[in-house]
């Protein structure tokens, strides 16, 4: 009996110490876990995962437009209705982390990326804007005026092309004065210059890259190929090659022996003429009457697209004269980009020259303002693709053949005999009136519009 008792002791010795050790086990473990488990945060509609000892927020305003300033909230705002603005920030040990990504993606869900061990994050919230005050306010602005003699990229992107400068970014040009905006500018626009990331756009089944605000607001776009392939699958951007382009090459015209043949639509006998739609602008309508006339309503058309059919005899544009029949002919766009290197945003004096048309094509001189040149090869802004396409500018008519120019699949500019064959991008403008834009601009997160 006695030695049952004691052994019974010893059992209830061991069970006890058994359970301390379990308990203090999972008080362990469990305290670990807490230390290391990934946490949730809401954010409005989306999550920011982060490790609890390495992750502090320590703002969160919101824009008030009633007092012009930011104030604290106490929870994140929806970014259907509020985007994460550009003076939102982290902090690792005192120092602006420069890596950390911030931004309202194109579902509405803000995202913050690459932050590190013991990151400290400041967010401002803005309202979201619409149309193009959602892409200007969610951009920076580069300022000075580059030299449009000279191609346009980042230093060592070029990859054996000539990056002569880097002018890369969004400017704003006062169109009246041909430089950069001042207080004063009235008659604006903002064009995308060099190989830029943030100009990439979703709309109507399509990617479509940002040429430039135009003066109205509207939102001027090239484009850039299909989002879903034959049996719906989605398909990621293409910089390069031919799905940057529609199927289907095409003649700018089938005639060409007539100086009156360059126009995007032309008249015989007539420099200035719109009777005749050209073979590219019925091609151009064509794929817009089956991809886009569900969308009618989001376009804009008194923008218009610019071919300048100013026609002169010299190679300097000082002397007046030809744009029809036998005629050499030296246009407009020819003498700015070829002699002076200055492009211009403005048309013609003559209001035939701006087709008030629904879908066109780039301008070479909107080419110049994006980085190209015809004298440097530029493999590295946002217009080369490695194909040769049209652009809408009259270049010479040689007193044989009709001559436009085209983007080289070096992406130089050049002009070409009308009648050739070469790949369309068809350029639209979208509508200013109140469109819901989300997204970022990037490849990854494209402006979205709805």
């Amino acid at each position: 009996m006695k030695f049952e008792t004691i052994r019974s002791k010893k059992k209830i010795l061991l069970i006890g110490i058994i359970l301390f050790c379990v308990s203090v086990t999972l008080i362990l473990a469990t305290s670990l876990a807490a230390y290391k488990k990934t946490t949730t945060i809401k954010i409005a509609e989306g999550t920011v995962n982060y490790i609890i000892p390495d992750f502090k927020m320590i703002a969160l305003k919101q824009w008030n437009e009633e007092i012009g300033e930011y104030e604290d909230v106490g929870v994140m705002p929806s970014g259907s209705e509020y985007v994460i603005s550009e003076d939102s920030y982290c902090e690792v040990l005192g120092e602006k982390d420069e890596n950390v990504v911030l931004y309202t993606d194109s579902k509405g869900q803000h995202v913050i990326s690459n932050i590190q061990k013991k990151s400290k994050c400041y967010l401002y919230f803005e309202k979201r804007s619409t149309g193009s005050k959602y892409i200007l306010a969610n951009s920076k602005m580069r300022s000075g005026t580059p030299n449009f003699a000279n191609t346009s990229c980042t230093s060592g992107s070029n990859n054996g092309g000539h990056c002569r400068e880097e002018t890369v970014g969004l400017y704003c040009w006062d169109i009246d004065t041909n430089e950069s905006c001042t207080s004063s500018s009235e008659n604006k626009t903002y064009f995308y210059r060099g190989n830029v990331k943030n100009n990439y756009v979703k709309f109507a089944g399509f990617y479509w890259r940002i040429i430039r605000i135009n003066e109205n607001g509207s939102i001027r776009m090239i484009y850039q190929g299909r989002t879903k392939d034959d049996y719906g699958n989605e398909l990621e951007i293409q910089n390069v090659g031919d799905e940057t382009q529609l199927a289907e090459t095409s003649s700018f015209n089938t005639d060409y022996n007539r100086a009156e043949y360059v126009g995007f639509k032309y008249e015989l006998e007539n420099a200035h003429g719109t009777d005749d739609k050209s073979t590219i602008l019925s091609a151009l309508e064509t794929w817009y009457a089956n991809e886009l006339q569900n969308y009618e309503e989001y376009l804009d058309t008194e923008s218009g697209f610019c071919g300048d059919r100013s026609a002169y005899t010299d190679t300097s544009g000082t002397t007046a004269g030809g744009g029809t029949g036998s005629t050499r002919t030296y246009y407009g766009t020819y003498t700015r980009l070829c002699t002076n290197k200055a492009p211009s945003f403005k048309c013609s004096d003559n209001g035939n020259d701006l087709y008030k048309t629904k879908i066109g094509l780039i301008t070479a001189d909107e080419v110049a303002y994006a980085g190209g040149t015809n004298t440097w090869i530029n493999y590295s802004y946002y217009l080369y693709t490695g194909n040769l396409y049209w652009t809408l500018s009259p270049g010479i008519f040689d007193g044989s053949y009709a001559n436009v120019f085209l983007m080289g699949n070096t992406g130089g500019l050049d002009f070409t005999r009308v009648q050739h064959s070469y790949g369309v991008r068809p350029v639209i403008n979208l509508s200013a009136d109140n469109l819901i834009i989300l997204g970022s601009g990037l490849a990854i997160d494209p402006y979205v519009i709805s």
